[in-house]
C-alpha cells in the first residue's frame, strides 16, 4: 500500500461510496468530519455536486469537541438543521474521526430520530442509518456497507409497495447516469417487470421496504453481491449477478429474466460471463488479446461481448477494487500497487486492446493497436466524466464496433 499512488492519486473513499448510495434516497446524510470527506465527495465524486438540491451536511466537528465528545453537539446540531432541511430518514456516515473515537453512529442515529419525534417535528420515529465507515477502505466497501444497512433498517415485513425487481449496485460512481438507469429499467420492463426499483439512484423508501416481495434481485456491481446474497438467505429471492452489454447478451440476459419473473426458471448464483463460454486461453496467429481494469462486473460484461462479438480469445481482467473470486478467470487479479500492474504488463505478451480509465494508461509499457478510455470515478475523480459514455444493453455492440473500427 506504501507504494500504491506513485502515479495516481488517491481512490475514492469508502464514506464517498456510502454518500453515493444514500444521496438521493430523501434522507437527511450528516458526516461525522471536521469538512475535507463531506467536501471531497461533494466537489470530487459527485457529478451532480452543488447543481440539485440536497440534504447533505458536516458535523464540523473540531479538535476539542472530537476529545471531550461530540454525541451530544451532533444530536442538537441535527435537530436543528432537521427543523429546517428535512427528510425522510436520518443517515450518519462515519469518517476517521468517528472511527478512531469508536463512535457508535447507529446508536446516534436512533437517538436523533426519537428527539424529532419527541419535539413533534416528525409524525413518527423516522429510520436512522448509521454506515460504519472508516475512511481507510475504498468506495466500494462503503457502498456495500450502506446497501446491507439500508437492507437492515428499511425492509419491512408488510409494505404497501412491492417491487417485483430489485436492481443493486448502480452509482454515480460507478458511471451509472440516469440514461443508464433509465435504459436498465426500460430494459426490465420489457422482460416483464411492472416495478423495478434501483437502491439508491431512483429508489424510495417506501419501494425498498417492500424488498421481501421482490421475485427477483440485480447485483450490477461487486459491492452489491453480499447484499443480494443476504436477501436470498433471508427471503429465499433468486438474484442474478452482471449485467448485459450488447446484442447477443441483451437477448439472452432478457429472456432469463422472463423464465425467472414467470417462475419458469431459476437464478444462478453466479455471473454468466464467467462460465457462460468456453475460452481457448493459448495464443493463436490470428487470436486477439484484450485487458480491461475497472470495476469486476462492468469489466466481465465487456469481456462477454469482446469475446462473443468481436472474436477476442484472450480477456484479462483487474481491478483496483473489490474482486469476487468466484467470478475470476485465470489471468485476473486485483491490483494491490502500481508495480504490481506494470509487472504483469511487462511479463505478458502485448494487448492488442486495453480498456481502462485514462489514467491507468500511463502504465502501459508499450502501444496497443487499440485503447478505449472507460473513465471511472473511483480512479479519476470527475476528469474525464465528459469522456463517459452510455453503453448500456444494446448500445454496447454499436459503441465498441465504431471504436475498434477507427
Amino acid at each position: 500500500m506504501a507504494r500504491l499512488f506513485q502515479k495516481t492519486g488517491s481512490f475514492a473513499g469508502d464514506y464517498s461510496g456510502a454518500a453515493g448510495v444514500l444521496r438521493d434516497m430523501g434522507g437527511m446524510l450528516i458526516f461525522c468530519d471536521a469538512g475535507a470527506c463531506m467536501g471531497g465527495f461533494l466537489f470530487g465524486e459527485d457529478p451532480k455536486g452543488e447543481k440539485e438540491e440536497k440534504r447533505i451536511f458536516s458535523a464540523s466537528l473540531r479538535e476539542k469537541q472530537v476529545v471531550m465528545g461530540f454525541d451530544k453537539k451532533l444530536k442538537k446540531d441535527a435537530v436543528r438543521t432537521y427543523q429546517e432541511a428535512g427528510g425522510a430518514f436520518v443517515g450518519l456516515i462515519g469518517t476517521p474521526v468517528a472511527a478512531v473515537v469508536g463512535s457508535d453512529l447507529g446508536g446516534l442515529g436512533k437517538e436523533i430520530c426519537r428527539e424529532l419525534y419527541h419535539q413533534g417535528m416528525t409524525d413518527q420515529i423516522l429510520p436512522s442509518l448509521g454506515v460504519e465507515t472508516n475512511g481507510w477502505d475504498y468506495y466500494d466497501a462503503g457502498q456495500e456497507k450502506a446497501y446491507l444497512a439500508m437492507a437492515e433498517m428499511l425492509i419491512q415485513e408488510e409494505a404497501e409497495t412491492i417491487a417485483d425487481v430489485n436492481v443493486i449496485g448502480a452509482t454515480s460512481i460507478d458511471m451509472w447516469d440516469y440514461n443508464q438507469i433509465a435504459d436498465c429499467v426500460n430494459l426490465l420492463k420489457k422482460a416483464g417487470a411492472e416495478n423495478p426499483v434501483i437502491w439508491g439512484s431512483n429508489g424510495c423508501m417506501e419501494a425498498i421496504a417492500g424488498a421481501k416481495g421482490a421475485k427477483l434481485n440485480l447485483a450490477v456491481s461487486v459491492s452489491a453481491i453480499k447484499v443480494v446474497e443476504k436477501l436470498h438467505e433471508k427471503y429465499g429471492t433468486p438474484f442474478l449477478i452482471g449485467y448485459p452489454l450488447g446484442e447477443k447478451e441483451t437477448v439472452r440476459w432478457v429472456n432469463q429474466v422472463k423464465g425467472i419473473l414467470s417462475g419458469d426458471e431459476c437464478a444462478p448464483v453466479t455471473d454468466p460471463t464467467v462460465h457462460s463460454i468456453a475460452v481457448d486461453f493459448r495464443r493463436t496467429a490470428d487470436g486477439k488479446r484484450a485487458f480491461i481494469i475497472g470495476e469486476q462486473l462492468t469489466s466481465n460484461a465487456m469481456r462477454r461481448l469482446l469475446e462473443t462479438e468481436f472474436d477476442y480469445v484472450h480477456v484479462d481482467v483487474a481491478s483496483y477494487f473489490k474482486m469476487d473470486r468466484t467470478l475470476m478467470k485465470e489471468n485476473d487479479f486485483w491490483i494491490r500497487e502500481e508495480e504490481v500492474l506494470v509487472r504483469f504488463l511487462e511479463e505478458r505478451e502485448p494487448y492488442d486492446l486495453v480498456i481502462a480509465d485514462p489514467l491507468c494508461f500511463q502504465f502501459l509499457p508499450y502501444e496497443p493497436k487499440r485503447k478505449i478510455a472507460y473513465p471511472h470515478i473511483a480512479v479519476s475523480s470527475l476528469f474525464y466524466l465528459g469522456k463517459s459514455v452510455n453503453i448500456f444493453g444494446e448500445k454496447a455492440s454499436l459503441y465498441f464496433r465504431k471504436m475498434l473500427e477507427e
